[in-house]
């Protein structure tokens, strides 16, 4: 386990990084994000401290042993649900 990183996710392309999904960023300019320098209303922003991290092989044979499932992309609107219980519901009836 990792205390020490902080990653974040957003849906705004001007602050940069990589598009995981339609609309949605992983990493990017943090100064930025931070200052919220960017014209956007719907601006939405998450921050994660710290991962747990698997290798490629390990993670493949973990899913095709059932411990994972794999589910399609949700919507933004599900992301960024600040409910840890609703986003866990939507996300498993999928």
């Amino acid at each position: 386990m990792d205390h020490e990183h902080l990653f974040f996710i957003h849906n705004q392309p001007e602050i940069g990084g990589d598009e995981i999904t339609d609309g949605l960023y992983y990493s990017g300019d943090f100064k930025k994000a931070l200052n919220n320098q960017i014209p956007a209303l719907n601006y939405k922003m998450k921050i994660f401290v710290g991962y747990c991290g698997w290798d490629r092989e390990q993670l493949l044979d973990e899913i095709k042993e059932g411990d994972w499932r794999v589910l399609p992309s949700p919507s933004l609107g599900i992301i960024f649900n600040d409910d840890i219980t609703t986003i866990w519901n939507l996300s498993v009836d999928k």
